[in-house]
């Protein structure tokens, strides 16, 4: 049996909020798992090893990581659309910003 994040937020410990700024080659959508993941003290992925740990659902139950990556998405000679993408996640706050700038926060 798989438990997910949304099973076991009660033994997370609680902080006020965590910044994650993606990589220049991770996607913004890599960089939410990583970011809530961090911040919960659970495993991004699900594998033989974590089997009975908590681990995060995937994101696409929440918000299409394909449109996600796209919106901000920029070809190399353009630049970026300034822009902000707040959502629920896991039952945290998740802020994405088009810098790859992600903040998790509790609700």
């Amino acid at each position: 049996m798989m438990t997910t994040a949304s099973d076991c937020k009660d033994n997370w410990l609680p902080e006020d909020a965590y910044t994650y700024h993606a990589a220049e080659n991770e996607s913004l959508s890599a960089a939410i798992i990583q970011a809530v993941a961090a911040f919960a003290d659970v495993s991004p992925v699900v594998t033989d090893r974590n089997e009975g740990h908590a681990v995060l659902e995937p994101l696409y139950k929440t918000i299409d990581p394909d449109a996600l990556d796209a919106l901000f998405h920029t070809m190399k000679d353009e630049a970026t659309t300034p822009g902000v993408v707040e959502f629920m996640y896991c039952g945290y706050e998740v802020t994405v910003t088009s810098s790859g700038v992600v903040t998790v926060a509790d609700q």
